[in-house]
């Protein structure tokens, strides 16, 4: 209840300061769009047929999509036909990769209630989905859990001063009971998960890593 009644007041507070800040307005308009595509009144973008092959990559920004794009692109490489929905929580990320190529379509996220997790989920039918680093929204990733939906976390870090490492975290680690394997940067961070009794990690690195491998491969004089 308290999760569900701060993400409404955080929607109330995006709402209040659109007219005086440019990020909230675009968050806003951009959310609102999305509503418009899930409920079918929008369709400037692709939602899934009924007969296709779709997976969900999530980016909180920017530099997380930095992060996502080896895998993204890796996937696509390996299987062509999948159809891959992205989705941003913010601005700097949305505005900057809209035109993405390798996205079928791209959307900022919905604000995260049963009713958005459950549309957002009837339009794309995702066979899997992919978080960036540290993306926790809990009632899509239960909605995912709940339809069996493989869901995984690429490039996370984990540091003792997060909630699920604390006395009142019981939400933040029972989000991360709905992930079906967790690829992490380091052994701190393993260690940490153990700890609280998550075994469903493995130590992967950091996928920025592979980006910045590829853009020194693709430079050009």
């Amino acid at each position: 209840m308290i999760y569900t009644i701060g993400i409404a007041l955080y929607g109330l507070a995006i709402r209040v300061a659109s007219p005086f800040n440019k990020k909230a307005k675009l968050l806003l308009d951009g959310q609102g769009r999305t509503k418009r595509v899930l409920d079918g009144t929008a369709n400037d973008v692709k939602v899934n047929t009924g007969n296709e092959k779709w997976v969900w990559f999530h980016a909180a920004s920017l530099g997380e999509l930095e992060q996502g794009r080896p895998v993204i692109e890796e996937w696509k490489r390996r299987e062509p036909e999948t159809k891959i929905v992205l989705t941003f929580f913010s601005p700097s990320g949305y505005e900057i990769r809209k035109n993405y190529a390798m996205a079928d379509a791209i959307l900022y996220l919905p604000a995260d209630n049963r009713k958005n997790a459950k549309a957002f989920l009837d339009a794309y039918k995702p066979s899997a989905a992919v978080i960036v680093k540290y993306e926790y929204w809990y009632n899509f990733l239960t909605e995912l859990k709940r339809r069996g939906v493989p869901t995984y976390l690429i490039s996370a870090i984990f540091l003792p001063t997060q909630p699920f490492f604390k006395w009142w975290g019981g939400i933040y680690r029972e989000m991360l009971g709905c992930f079906t394997k967790l690829f992490i940067q380091d052994e701190e961070s393993l260690d940490l998960l153990n700890k609280i009794g998550v075994k469903h990690a493995v130590v992967t690195g950091d996928t920025r890593f592979d980006r910045v491998e590829q853009i020194a491969t693709e430079a050009k004089s």
